[in-house]
């Protein structure tokens, strides 16, 4: 399996810090996860209202053999904040997909994070 994270930036300027972030937190999600197949993130902007700044969301997509994470939706002013609140919802739902597989209750999984 591929560690490789398909990274797509919308309506934002090339980024090495942001894409960089991204690339940390997934990777932490694959040493949870070694058997994901498939990651891919998407950042965009939604232009704000002139008295606002943009707003960010992000998408991501996580595969494994047989299912499919998605977190969808996330929206924050500051890129890194939709960043980490996204990667923490698709590691809680991960987490119980692995313990439901696994028939634990998943307290011993988070306290490795």
């Amino acid at each position: 399996m591929s560690n490789e994270v398909a990274i797509t930036l919308r309506g934002i300027p090339p980024s090495a810090a942001l894409e960089a972030r991204i690339r940390e937190k997934a990777e932490k999600l694959y040493v949870l996860c070694p058997q994901i197949t498939r990651f891919r993130v998407i950042v965009e902007t939604l232009a704000g209202h002139k008295t606002q700044g943009n707003e960010y969301t992000v998408r991501l997509e996580l595969h494994i053999p047989q299912h499919h994470i998605e977190v969808a939706h996330m929206r924050h002013e500051d890129p890194y904040i939709v960043l980490r609140d996204s990667f923490d919802a698709a590691r809680r739902q991960l987490t119980a997909l692995l313990d439901k597989q696994r028939g634990t209750d998943g307290r011993t999984q988070e306290a490795a994070l």
